[in-house]
């Protein structure tokens, strides 16, 4: 991989990161809450990478090149584009240095490097697509704008971004937290800010879908409950719930947004 890394800024990066940065990947094996609700979590982040192979061999003019997971975590999504994409090369990225080592361990096809998203260490223009998934939500505002910039200056022309955020459960109406407000989620963006950062960085939107619709009037309930008592996981995945991945409309809520947006063409 050392034709596409910049191995200079990253360098200069590497030292001191594992004690800079927060750990933004749950291990499920440690976390009694997770492990309660993996099945149901499993399917739907499985589902959301298997998609993505798909939505890269029908969007993407060319089928060979570098695909960048951010946020990878223990590899299992950057594995399932290995696999159902053998021409790519897929590069799996994560700040936590423990997660990395049971990447490599456990899912070997991907490369792997430690580094954040808000400063990827890869070219400028050396990616043909970037997935970040169960990521967004897990960096302050800034930090969110700086993620999309750094994509955009890493994919090439005419590549793809794929990014998922939650459905924004955590504060509250007038701003504060809630009861069932994640711990790990710094800004939980609404997709219209989402929609945002991505036309700030210069990215065209070509895709907008979901996971996990739900009527506005149901949603709006729960929130309140939610706000109150800690209810929200049980809520989402206790339920049994259909996680296909579908265009998005008007009538109902999904309680994951994904979006694929792409680079201009030069």
């Amino acid at each position: 991989m050392s034709e596409i890394i910049d191995q200079n800024s990253w360098r200069k990066e590497e030292r001191g990161l594992r004690e800079r940065l927060v750990v933004l990947n749950i291990d499920p094996e440690k976390d009694k809450l997770i492990r309660t609700f993996l099945p149901q979590m499993a399917k739907e982040h499985v589902l959301r990478y298997e998609k993505t192979a798909e939505w890269i061999e029908k969007r993407l003019t060319t089928q060979e090149g570098t695909i960048a997971d951010l946020g990878t975590g223990q590899g299992y999504g950057a594995n399932i584009l290995r696999k159902r994409l053998p021409s790519f090369k897929v590069v799996g990225i994560e700040i936590d240095y423990h997660s990395l080592r049971k990447a490599k361990r456990k899912q070997e096809g991907p490369s792997y490097l430690q580094g954040e998203a808000q400063k990827i260490p890869l070219k400028s223009g050396s990616v043909q697509a970037i997935t970040a998934f169960e990521l967004m939500e897990h960096l302050s505002k800034s930090d969110q704008e700086q993620l999309v910039i750094e994509t955009a200056r890493v994919l090439s022309p005419g590549a793809l971004f794929f990014l998922s955020v939650p459905y924004p459960y955590s504060e509250t109406a007038d701003g504060k937290r809630g009861a069932s407000a994640n711990p790990h989620h710094l800004h939980e963006p609404s997709h219209q800010e989402v929609e945002e950062l991505i036309k700030i960085a210069g990215l065209n939107i070509v895709g907008r879908f979901g996971q996990a619709f739900v009527p506005q009037k149901e949603i709006k309930l729960v929130r309140r409950i939610t706000n109150r008592l800690p209810l929200w996981p049980v809520y989402v995945w206790v339920i049994p719930r259909d996680f296909s991945i579908k265009k998005t409309n008007s009538n109902k809520i999904p309680l994951t947004h994904i979006f694929i947006a792409q680079k201009p063409e030069e």
